[in-house]
């Protein structure tokens, strides 16, 4: 059979303007295209009135191209349309119809160009309905993803839009890609069990995300700490949901008796006035360091460097944080969500704690400070399994052979 084609349709991909989001869409395009098929990427940029309010950086990058245009990521081709969805809160039925109309003339061009079989759809929402119904229109197959945020929110709501929304899209596609088995029993229950799914681990690359000793000290000086300090790292977006405020009143608890403790939180400061203000009020600022998003070599020398991985999300997928983590060689705790025990055995390769349960995640923190054996032994076996069954290359292959059977199948 000739290489399948395939285009990916994202609202996000890594660009020289934004370089740190939606890593793992250009994980799945690098998969794929290492297992042999051939891709193409369009992402959509759409403009609100809360991009205003929120980033003139993201306002002038806006303005400052085309409505089309394009350019290489990393290998990958990338083609980029954009458009006015409207207020904010306009992500309803109506924003997937100004999204079909500004998507379906780019996806017909790219089709003249590049005669793709199948569509993967990255992201849920307006723009998951838009392009499954274009791909409806134009009679191509299409596949989509079930990644954690979209469904988290509303499959217990069988009432709402975004329920619907979310089950037109999966009911209609030619299979689900499920970032975790979690994840697989949410869209079976919203779809009634008729949604053809496969949880999907994509892996990591364990060649690059591995333990590396002599990354320690050099990391460790950056951020001014010695053999002395003990460091605590948070890896994500800095907002609420990712339970960073449980962490900080638990680092303030912590730090009293372990003066030699630091944390290190690495993320989009999302919510930077209320983080200072937290700070503050606890009276830990000249304890925690930040560095913003970084280049995810950087996060491997700072995984490094540290000595356990804290993770207190409230509704999760499958991070990648986690898995990296893992895959680095850390002790973790995180919170019992989503996919993160299927990656995280309890008391096996690291500790599971409840979400927005502070007393439990500083038992947790605490117990693995004062039993480094223990976090040791965690470490070795959060690594095996990683490279056991989150292997980068083999899962690739296994969703590239899926797409093939799906094709093959008419």
């Amino acid at each position: 059979m000739n290489k399948p084609r395939i285009l990916i349709v994202s609202c996000m991909y890594p660009s020289e303007h934004k370089p740190h989001v939606a890593t793992f869409v250009h994980k799945w395009a690098n998969q794929l295209t290492d297992s042999g098929c051939q891709v193409r990427v369009l992402t959509v940029n759409a403009i609100t009135l809360g991009t205003y309010l929120r980033s003139w950086g993201d306002v002038a990058h806006f303005y400052r191209h085309p409505r089309r245009y394009q350019y290489q990521w990393q290998g990958q081709i990338v083609d980029v349309t954009r458009f006015h969805l409207g207020l904010p809160v306009d992500r309803s039925p109506k924003a997937a119809d100004r999204a079909y109309r500004a998507i379906r003339p780019a996806i017909e061009e790219i089709r003249r160009e590049f005669p793709f079989d199948l569509i993967k759809i990255a992201n849920g929402e307006y723009l998951a309905l838009a392009a499954s119904r274009v791909a409806r229109d134009i009679g191509v197959p299409y596949i989509t993803t079930a990644i954690g945020g979209h469904v988290n929110v509303c499959w217990k709501t069988p009432d709402s839009w975004k329920y619907a929304l979310e089950r037109e899209v999966f009911e209609n596609s030619r299979l689900v890609v499920c970032v975790s088995e979690d994840m697989n029993r949410k869209v079976r229950h919203m779809t009634d069990g008729r949604s053809r799914c496969l949880t999907f681990y994509a892996g990591v690359d364990t060649a690059f995300f591995r333990p590396d000793p002599s990354q320690r000290d050099p990391f460790r000086r950056r951020i001014n700490l010695d053999d002395s300090h003990r460091l605590l790292l948070f890896l994500g977006n800095l907002i609420r949901t990712k339970g960073i405020y449980e962490l900080l009143d638990v680092f303030a608890h912590l730090v009293k008796k372990r003066p030699e403790l630091r944390l290190l939180m690495i993320g989009a400061e999302v919510e930077k006035k209320q983080i200072a203000e937290a700070l503050t009020s606890l009276g830990i600022g000249p304890n925690v360091s930040f560095t913003g998003a970084i280049p995810q070599a950087e996060i491997i020398g700072y995984m490094n460097a540290s000595d356990i991985f804290v993770f207190p999300s409230w509704a999760e997928g499958l991070p990648n944080a986690v898995t990296e983590a893992s895959a680095c060689g850390m002790p973790i705790v995180a919170t019992h969500v989503g996919g993160v025990p299927e990656v995280v055995e309890d008391g096996r390769t690291g500790l599971l704690v409840d979400p927005k349960d502070p007393v439990a995640l500083e038992a947790k923190i605490d117990r693995l400070l004062s039993n480094p054996d223990e976090a040791r032994a965690f470490a070795l076996a959060a690594r095996e399994k990683v490279e056991s069954e989150f292997n980068y290359n083999r899962n690739g292959r296994m969703l590239a052979e899926t797409i093939q059977q799906i094709l093959a199948e008419g």
